[in-house]
């Protein structure tokens, strides 16, 4: 064997174990429209305007204790980061993104742990034509629209706030929503 394959190979073989252990940690990193029970529900790489919202999910598998980062990127730019930490040895663990009509075209979102960076997703997002629209599956429009428990619960206890500002029990009860869905 010639000394140039040997070091080809030798740089292969390299390569394959660096990508198995960067791999490691990230069961799963995909897009989705939303995530109900700890799961997403669908795997996207192109969204509508007519969503507004991206979920970033992923499962941290075997990292307990790691730094949890998802960099959002669009169009070469970051725009917003989101931190976390992984508190078990599987941590399901998202972070979303709200979109406007003037934020159309390429998103890449970024996962790091332990400031490594692991899995990368890029997705597209645009303006459906009438064509487009009409095509899409009545289930498609409708996944957009299912409310959440926390959707729910931080609606009607915002509304109670504006009825009543100085109500004790509806200010507790939306600190503890607030807590609990959006982590405030």
């Amino acid at each position: 064997m010639n000394v140039s394959k040997f070091f080809a190979i030798v740089l292969l073989a390299i390569g394959i174990t660096y990508s198995a252990i960067a791999a490691n940690g990230a069961d799963v990193a995909q897009l989705t429209t939303r995530v109900s029970n700890k799961a997403p529900v669908n795997d996207i790489t192109k969204l509508s305007t007519e969503f507004n919202k991206i979920y970033f999910f992923t499962d941290i598998r075997d990292c307990n204790g790691c730094k949890i980062e998802h960099q959002w990127w669009y169009k070469g730019k970051l725009v917003s980061t989101v931190k976390g930490k992984a508190k078990s040895d599987r941590w399901r663990w998202w972070s979303s993104k709200t979109l406007t009509t003037d934020m159309v075209g390429e998103w890449t979102v970024k996962l790091f742990l332990d400031g490594d960076i692991v899995r990368t997703k890029k997705f597209t997002y645009y303006r459906p034509t009438m064509q487009q629209r009409a095509a899409t599956p009545v289930q498609k429009r409708l996944e957009k629209e299912e409310v959440t428990e926390c959707e729910v619960q931080l609606r009607y206890f915002s509304e109670k706030l504006d009825e009543n500002p100085d109500d004790a029990y509806f200010q507790f009860m939306m600190k503890k929503w607030g807590k609990r869905c959006l982590g405030e």
